[in-house]
């Protein structure tokens, strides 16, 4: 007869056996997952190979750039060359698609500013606008993409060469803030927190950098992109972007004297491609394979202080946004050296 005893007997043997193989199960689970951990630290699974899927794409369109016999030195915080995945994405780049009225719409806006409505024809989408002031103006944009550029003969000024109400750094970002926005051209993807606003000096007609505000004849801005995928954007001139307006001074405020402005939009379409190792792009650094974009006159001997990943824009239209290894280095050095292998890479 099953009395309570009993009952009581039997179910603490089959919650002691429950727990007897619960424990070894769990024991084998652990041991399982030290045993796979231990494996991939001494034996790690490889990674499938990076997709492609835009095939062979276009090689980076770089400048001449500065040509000189460089020696280079490596001093890295580390004092070695860094290391960086074997892969990065390529992003694809918007292209933008004419439209019946761009023109008109460029039209209105820029002579909205003060220039003449007589836009001179340069080719199908190019145009020049001017403006007699002070001084002549001339601006020349491309109406079916965010590109153009502002020239003037603005030393024939004298409210210029006396820096005469020359606007504060500051101002001077806000000024050519405000004038990219006149003409539709402040993207959203501008990282204010890395505007510049770089000081130079007019002395008998030759600009160089100024050291302070006090000695400042003009101001010129550069807008950067914020970054993609962790990484910064860079262009041709090296520490300098594609995006730039110069401020002067003025009869009665700063004025804008020059621009030279591209900019391409980044879609969020991408694909990973295979990368080269650091020691590759030193030594095509080395051998004088890689653009240089920036280093200052005469400077021959370089130690190289920073090494990194970058997307480089050119500075011209491009179907793909390609990461570039970028060299830093003393004397206002700066270089990249395409990071896309050369099997993916069309020329």
């Amino acid at each position: 007869m099953l009395t309570l005893s009993k009952v009581k007997l039997e179910l603490t043997t089959i919650l002691k056996w429950a727990g007897v193989i619960f424990g070894i199960l769990l024991a084998l689970f652990l041991l399982i997952k030290i045993v796979f951990f231990i494996k991939n630290i001494v034996a790690p699974t490889p990674l499938a190979p990076p997709n492609a899927a835009f095939g062979k794409i276009p090689a980076p369109y770089f400048p001449s750039g500065i040509k000189r016999d460089f020696s280079y030195k490596l001093d890295t915080v580390s004092g070695q060359l860094p290391t960086f995945s074997d892969r990065e994405k390529v992003y694809k780049m918007n292209i933008d698609v004419p439209q019946l009225l761009n023109f008109k719409n460029a039209n209105s806006k820029i002579t909205s500013l003060g220039f003449d409505q007589n836009a001179e024809k340069l080719s199908d989408s190019v145009y020049r606008w001017k403006e007699n002031g002070t001084f002549t103006k001339a601006l020349v944009m491309d109406v079916n993409r965010l590109q153009f550029s502002l020239s003037s003969n603005f030393l024939e000024d004298p409210n210029i060469v006396t820096a005469n109400n020359l606007p504060s750094p500051s101002d001077a970002v806000s000024q050519a803030k405000d004038f990219l926005a006149s003409l539709g051209a402040y993207p959203q993807d501008i990282d204010e927190s890395k505007t510049q606003a770089l000081l130079f000096k007019v002395n008998q007609a030759v600009i160089s950098p100024s050291q302070n505000s006090a000695t400042a004849d003009l101001i010129s801005v550069y807008f950067y992109q914020k970054s993609i995928n962790g990484l910064p954007i860079v262009y041709p001139g090296g520490k300098i972007s594609s995006m730039n307006v110069t401020i002067a001074g003025g009869p009665d405020n700063g004025q804008v004297v020059d621009a030279r402005f591209f900019y391409q939009k980044v879609t969020g379409e991408n694909a990973n491609y295979a990368i080269i190792t650091t020691q590759q792009a030193y030594e095509q650094l080395k051998q004088g394979k890689a653009y240089i974009g920036s280093v200052d006159t005469g400077a021959t001997n370089i130690t190289i202080k920073k090494i990194y990943l970058a997307y480089y824009s050119p500075g011209r239209t491009q179907n793909f946004l390609l990461p570039v290894i970028v060299f830093e280095g003393s004397n206002n050095f700066v270089a990249y050296v395409s990071a896309i292998k050369d099997e993916w890479l069309s020329n």
